[in-house]
């Protein structure tokens, strides 16, 4: 079926058939998610009985991968109801895996339960971070980064934060400290002498990179990795709390 569901040639017919097929199996929730990943799927009506069954599913969904993907794939236009995503919102905030995939699918459209604001600024550098949905981006990652003890929480949280903030003279880089120093010298080279945008290019920096060859290593899971990683963790969670603070 997964085979079938992958053609170019994916029809009304074809479709439906490989749903029916699909429903009752131990890989119904595996194939579904599969086909809402093509945009055709994703348009169709079947694309929102797929959607309903997923949505039914995630409550017994303890493959943290799998509750991320899901829920990004849920969040694609109308899918689900407004009221169905206000619940997955409110879930992220204990399970914060649902948070992720709202960081990865709704960029610029997160929900803003908070009465969250734009600050003010007229600085080029800060366009991005102090827009309303920017600070919502911000403290969204920094809530999910608050309360991290899974390893693809993290990983694909520090991908979206340097995929968002992203600057044409910052590189992803594999530690912190070269990170911090890149940031102060990019400054340098802008002529600027500003400790928000500082804290922006650090974060430009961020990625998976930072953290997978600890974590590895060490095999860390739980709260461990909040602890062995509290070097990397604490000066992003800091120029978070700088970028989100009115000044």
């Amino acid at each position: 079926m997964v085979a079938v569901a992958n053609s170019q040639n994916l029809n009304d017919e074809v479709l439906d058939l490989v749903w029916w097929c699909a429903t009752n199996t131990d890989q119904q929730a595996e194939i579904g998610r599969f086909l809402l990943t093509r945009d055709f799927v994703a348009k169709h009506s079947v694309g929102q009985q797929i959607a309903h069954y997923l949505l039914e599913f995630l409550p017994f969904t303890n493959d943290t991968t799998q509750l991320i993907d899901t829920t990004n794939l849920l969040l694609q236009d109308n899918l689900i109801s407004q009221t169905a995503k206000d619940r997955l919102w409110k879930q992220g905030q204990r399970k914060t895996a649902f948070l992720v995939g709202f960081i990865e699918r709704m960029e610029g459209n997160l929900p803003n339960n908070n009465n969250t604001i734009a600050l003010d600024s007229n600085i080029k550098e800060l366009e991005c971070v102090n827009s309303e949905q920017g600070q919502i981006m911000l403290q969204t990652i920094n809530h999910i980064l608050k309360k991290i003890n899974q390893e693809h929480v993290l990983y694909r949280t520090l991908e979206v934060l340097g995929t968002y903030l992203s600057h044409p003279m910052v590189r992803r880089l594999a530690d912190i400290e070269q990170c911090q120093t890149q940031a102060e010298n990019v400054l340098e080279q802008l002529g600027l002498d500003n400790e928000k945008i500082k804290a922006r290019l650090l974060l430009a920096g961020a990625s998976e990179q930072l953290v997978v060859g600890t974590i590895s290593a060490h095999s860390l899971a739980g709260s461990a990795i909040r602890k062995k990683l509290s070097n990397v963790l604490e000066p992003i969670q800091a120029a978070l709390k700088l970028l989100t603070t009115p000044i």
